[in-house]
């Protein structure tokens, strides 16, 4: 595929595009991912055409940049991917799920399903990673959206034991809005709320 892309592209894209496509096709990882790297720089149109075929790339390295550049310009294949590849059994290929994600303009709901069962199933990586993003794209239909509060699925996440049997450090450290989501999970009413109600 990515070999009859490259042919095409050679004919009637300009130079540096048709650089880009013959070197997609290479044997060496490091020459395919600069090749995507410089599609970054291209036309969008054009650069898309060849950047969905990367998404499936043998190397992690290779998918993971095209799929987020594909994510920053609203691409349905990179959504696509990022949850295909949440539904993985490898912690990479999971964590790479959702790095895309997180560039991407929206969170469909089939990928938020996708974190939410990472969120069960994973390491603790994936987990944090999954949390931090939930937190930033709260699900429009919960009563959380308007007030900032976390949705329900991240305080019960942020509630779990980890596997060591002791509390989960996610919000022991760093921002405010992470001790005040800490604080939530612990049942405490959500401040904006509780205001608006007075």
């Amino acid at each position: 595929m990515l070999a009859l892309i490259g042919i095409a592209a050679m004919s009637v894209w300009p130079r540096a595009d048709a650089e880009a496509a013959r070197a997609l096709v290479a044997r060496d990882d490091a020459r395919r991912l600069r090749a995507v790297l410089e599609l970054a720089r291209a036309e969008p149109v054009r650069a898309t055409a060849l950047l969905v075929p990367a998404v499936r790339d043998r190397a992690p390295d290779v998918r993971l940049v095209a799929a987020r550049l594909l994510a920053r310009r609203g691409s349905r294949e990179a959504t696509r991917a990022a949850t295909a590849w949440l539904g993985d059994t490898s912690p990479r290929e999971r964590l790479l799920g959702l790095l895309v994600l997180r560039d991407a303009a929206e969170l469909p709901d089939e990928a938020r399903h996708a974190v939410e069962r990472a969120l069960r199933n994973g390491d603790v990586t994936t987990r944090l990673q999954g949390l931090e993003l939930l937190a930033a794209r709260p699900a429009a239909s919960s009563g959380c959206a308007r007030c900032g509060r976390s949705p329900p699925s991240v305080t019960r996440a942020r509630a779990w034991p980890s596997r060591a049997g002791s509390p989960t450090p996610i919000a022991a450290s760093g921002s405010k809005r992470r001790r005040r989501s800490a604080r939530w999970a612990t049942g405490a009413p959500c401040p904006r709320s509780s205001a608006s109600s007075r």
